[in-house]
């Protein structure tokens, strides 16, 4: 399976598909997480492929109940797609929040903030609701790539736009001046 991505060709994709679907229920979890991974490769040489698969995806990605490492490979699809077409995962916002807040991963937190950072543009409610989340990361984060991934969401994501004039937007503001000045200053950051 691991091997199947990396040769196939659309015609080989369509015929795979129906012997990869079943394996996204299978009972192991290494099999669903190398099946999310296989479907979603296959998928960038055959995009039809994702449409008989979203479903059963979609709803990896809802049980909350799920193996984290399936939970993982299938929050990397969700935002490879989402970066191309972020209108299509609005609605799954909800449990990327939960996942952002609960999930105590920190990649898998990075890759949910850049997909909000595409999604606060067309749902600006979200920025409301990302605000309180993100100003905890950044505070309380020792992951330095979580941090600028924080502070870069909320630059790229227009989340400071989005509150111009709110005493939250003032406070994200400095909360993330302050986090960038200590990494320059007191870090010494070698990278700057």
């Amino acid at each position: 399976m691991v091997t199947l991505p990396h040769v196939a060709t659309s015609s080989l994709a369509m015929s795979l598909l129906s012997d990869l679907l079943p394996r996204l229920s299978h009972s192991s979890p290494g099999i669903r997480k190398k099946t999310v991974i296989a479907v979603y490769r296959l998928a960038l040489v055959y995009p039809e492929a994702l449409r008989p698969a979203w479903p059963q995806i979609k709803e990896l990605l809802m049980n909350e109940e799920e193996d984290t490492s399936v939970t993982a490979a299938v929050v990397n699809v969700v935002c490879e797609l989402g970066w191309r077409r972020p209108r299509d995962f609005l609605p799954l916002a909800p449990r990327l929040f939960a996942l952002l807040v609960d999930g105590g991963n920190n990649w898998m937190a990075i890759k949910i903030i850049k997909l909000f950072a595409t999604l606060t543009p067309l749902e600006p409610r979200l920025v409301k609701k990302l605000l309180p989340p993100l100003a905890t990361l950044i505070r309380t984060t020792p992951a330095m790539s979580l941090l600028y991934e924080c502070i870069n969401g909320i630059a790229q994501g227009g989340i400071l736009e989005g509150t111009e004039g709110v005493r939250e937007g003032e406070e994200i503001a400095a909360l993330c001046v302050n986090k960038l000045r200590g990494l320059i200053i007191v870090e010494g950051d070698p990278n700057c």
